[in-house]
């Protein structure tokens, strides 16, 4: 297995959906369970139900991308924005936005749920003045957690809680990571970039990954990454006895090409497992991949996509764990925008939507309905 042994910048832009780089818009997909079919049916007898329903609805980002969608039901749910447009929320799944006054200047990364049902938003103040990245929402009201005058972080890729108290946040530029065990009251003001299990034997090892979508769960965190020249990683909990919460073990998917991993996510509570992204092997032709194991990351397959999928960047379950839905764009983007896939069998096989959409960069699943957002862009639809 390569590793990354010198630090390493990864330029905002490849978040943005270009169309040789990938994205890098870290995302937490909170609905992963241990019971994730309530009803007894097998995913086998689960299939396509017809017209999904899909529609365009207003996107409260204005013209600028959705970087994050969560849903906490099928009508209660946030939006993260880019180009300092902010967080906004809706009680009616989507018909209806307000914005969330937490300051003037904020580029929204990731959003996700503690497993108290706290809610956090992290990102980038782009503003002069502003330099916190980090809020947390109980439910009554909004508490900044970090900023950038306190700690060595000038931003917030993705954020996950996989206990109540903990919070691992993960830059976005950069394959630093930082942690709380009190809920936010104190951090250790020297973040950490060596949190990968293999660095635990050495203590003059600096092997160093980036981190580009996490989850968490079953009270452990779970996620995926690489840059373009390395190959795509599956990262989990480290079992080394020294290791702490955040100390997680880099699993090669493929060590075949240089795969520029973006999205990952669980339908059944960290059995199987799903990563997208990008073979960057292929830089003049569409080159997308979605892997999936079904033994908690030990081996991976490919499975087939369109011959358009260039960049998978979300792929998010609805609680049954046997519906989910997968956004990225298209080879070129420029001409051939972005797409969605749809799945009605845990992620085993996945089917097109049948929709003309630009650049999609992030999606939510809850209940029956999925909602999906890109560049300028949200719809909405039904499984």
């Amino acid at each position: 297995m390569r590793s990354i042994r010198t630090t390493f910048i990864a330029v905002l832009g490849l978040s943005l959906g270009l169309a040789c780089s990938g994205g890098g818009d870290g995302k937490v997909d909170d609905s992963g369970t241990d019971d994730t079919n309530p009803s007894g049916d097998s995913a086998d007898d689960t299939g396509p139900t017809g017209d999904p329903g899909y529609a365009e609805i207003s996107s409260p980002c204005g013209g600028q991308n959705v970087y994050s969608i969560l849903f906490a039901s099928d009508s209660v749910g946030w939006v993260g924005c880019g180009a300092d447009a902010g967080v906004h929320e809706t009680s009616d799944g989507g018909d209806k936005f307000s914005e969330i006054d937490l300051a003037t200047g904020l580029d929204i990364y990731d959003l996700s749920f503690a497993p108290n049902g706290d809610l956090y938003a992290c990102g980038n103040g782009t503003a002069d003045g502003v330099t916190s990245f980090l809020w947390r929402y109980d439910g009554g009201a909004w508490e900044r957690l970090l900023d950038y005058d306190t700690v060595k972080m000038s931003n917030c890729g993705q954020v996950a809680s996989a206990r109540d108290g903990e919070i691992f946040v993960v830059s976005l530029t950069i394959g630093d990571i930082i942690f709380s065990t009190d809920g936010g009251s104190s951090w250790d003001p020297n973040n950490e970039r060596y949190w990968a299990e293999s660095n635990l034997d050495d203590p003059d090892a600096k092997d160093a990954y980036q981190i580009a979508a996490m989850e968490a769960v079953n009270g452990g965190y779970f996620g995926s990454g690489s840059i373009g020249t390395e190959p795509p990683y599956f990262y989990r909990p480290s079992d080394h006895p020294d290791a702490q919460p955040y100390n997680m073990e880099v699993v090669t998917i493929d060590g075949g090409f240089r795969g520029w991993s973006q999205s990952v996510a669980t339908p059944d509570g960290g059995t199987t497992w799903l990563a997208g992204g990008r073979d960057e092997d292929i830089s003049d032709d569409a080159s997308g991949y979605i892997y999936r194991s079904e033994d908690g990351g030990d081996t991976w397959e490919s499975l087939p996509l369109g011959p358009e999928i260039d960049v998978v960047h979300d792929i998010k379950f609805s609680e049954d764990g046997v519906h989910g839905v997968a956004v990225g764009h298209r080879y070129p983007p420029a001409s051939k925008g972005g797409f969605v896939l749809l799945t009605y069998d845990g992620g085993q096989t996945w089917q097109e939507l049948d929709a003309d959409l630009p650049i999609m960069q992030s999606a939510a699943a809850s209940g029956n309905t999925f909602w999906v957002g890109g560049d300028g862009y949200m719809g909405r639809g039904t499984f």
